[in-house]
């Protein structure tokens, strides 16, 4: 398996398909994140921990508490929250996922094409073996 996932090549983009601060926040707190090379902390962390900030009215004291858990610099962190790069980060994210006609998460695409979200581990590799074999998925 890991062979397999080595030929190709992975691209994870954030795509916000509902405009609510519940579901930007995650986004904008990951990408500022990633500045410091902590995306994918702050990532698995928001969601392997959604039911802690999910339905709070402020939950900037959790979201802190995990920047300061994977070692984050609060002073650049805070900084990146609000930049502008940030912000186009996110932008240029979900504009690229309207274009690809992303209506809802996780949409898979291999080799360009869009295909059916697999239902198991198993569809899922069958779906890339095929695609590795032929023109369309």
């Amino acid at each position: 398996m890991l062979q397999l996932l080595r030929l190709y090549v992975w691209l994870f983009a954030n795509f916000l398909y509902l405009n609510t601060l519940t579901l930007f926040l995650p986004l904008w707190l990951a990408e500022a994140a990633g500045d410091q090379g902590k995306f994918w902390d702050m990532y698995n962390l928001l969601y392997a921990n959604g039911n802690d900030w999910d339905n709070l009215s402020d939950p900037t004291s959790v979201f802190d508490g995990y920047a300061q858990k994977i070692g984050l610099n609060m002073t650049q962190f805070t900084t990146d929250m609000n930049s502008t790069t940030t912000a186009q980060k996110i932008s240029d994210s979900v504009s690229v996922g309207t274009a690809a006609g992303i209506d809802a998460t996780p949409t898979f695409f291999i080799n360009g094409y869009r295909i059916q979200n697999p239902e198991s581990y198993d569809e899922f590799i069958t779906a890339i073996q095929s695609a590795a074999s032929s023109t369309t998925p």
